[in-house]
C-alpha cells in the first residue's frame, strides 16, 4: 500500500486485484480468461496459474497455452519402416509394404506373410524375412506368379529318341519299341 496525506492507497502485486472497497488484494483467477491454457488444463494458484498440457502438446514459450508437439520432427526414427505424419496432438505411422502397425500404432513391425498357410502354394516352403518373404520350391518346381508351379522339363527335350512325359515335380522318358533307357534315366 502507499500512504497519502490523510489516506492510503492499496496496490496489488501481479496475479491479484483490489477488492471493491479498496482495502484488500484478492486472487485473480486467470483460468477464467477465454483461451487460457488451450489444449491443456488450467489450475489457478494463489496469485498465479499453471497450465498442464494434454498428451501430445507442450507448453508455449509464453506459458499461456499448449502447442502441438511435432513428434515426426522431434524423433526422425519414430516410424522405422514407415513414414511419420504429424497430426494434431499425436502422429500416424504410414507403414511400408511388408510391415504392419504395432498394437499401439506407434511404430511399424514386420508382417509375417508366412502365417498364410498357402502363400507359396502346395509345393513350396515360406521363409519370412524383414519386410517380405521368400518361397523355397520343392525340386521340380519354380516360383512364378506368387506360387510354386511345376517345371515342364519336357520343354528342354531331355529324352533323346524318346517321348517325354511330364509329371508334377518330375518327368520320365518313354522309349520306342526296341529301345531301353540309358543309365542316366
Amino acid at each position: 500500500f502507499r500512504n497519502n496525506d490523510g489516506s492510503f492507497e492499496c496496490t496489488c502485486p501481479t496475479g491479484f486485484h483490489l477488492s471493491s472497497d479498496g482495502k484488500q488484494c484478492t486472487d485473480y483467477n486467470e483460468c477464467q480468461q477465454t483461451g487460457m491454457c488451450a489444449n491443456g488444463i488450467c489450475s489457478n494458484m494463489n496469485g498465479s496459474f499453471k497450465c498442464k498440457c494434454n498428451d501430445g502438446y507442450k507448453l508455449s514459450i509464453s506459458g499461456l497455452s499448449c502447442n502441438d508437439i511435432d513428434e515426426c520432427r522431434e524423433n526422425p526414427l519414430i516410424c522405422l519402416h514407415g513414414r511419420c505424419r504429424n497430426t494434431v496432438g499425436s502422429y500416424i505411422c504410414e507403414c511400408e509394404d511388408g510391415y504392419l502397425h504395432s498394437s499401439d500404432g506407434g511404430f511399424c513391425i514386420d508382417k509375417n506373410e508366412c502365417q498364410n498357410d498357402n502363400v507359396c502354394g502346395a509345393h513350396g516352403r515360406c521363409i519370412n524375412n524383414d519386410g517380405g518373404y521368400q518361397c523355397i520350391c520343392d525340386p521340380g518346381y519354380v516360383y512364378e506368379r506368387k506360387t510354386c508351379v511345376d517345371i515342364d522339363e519336357c520343354l528342354t527335350n531331355p529324352c533323346i529318341s524318346g517321348n517325354c512325359i511330364n509329371s508334377q515335380g518330375s518327368f520320365k522318358c518313354q522309349c520306342p519299341d526296341g529301345f531301353s533307357l540309358g543309365p542316366d534315366g
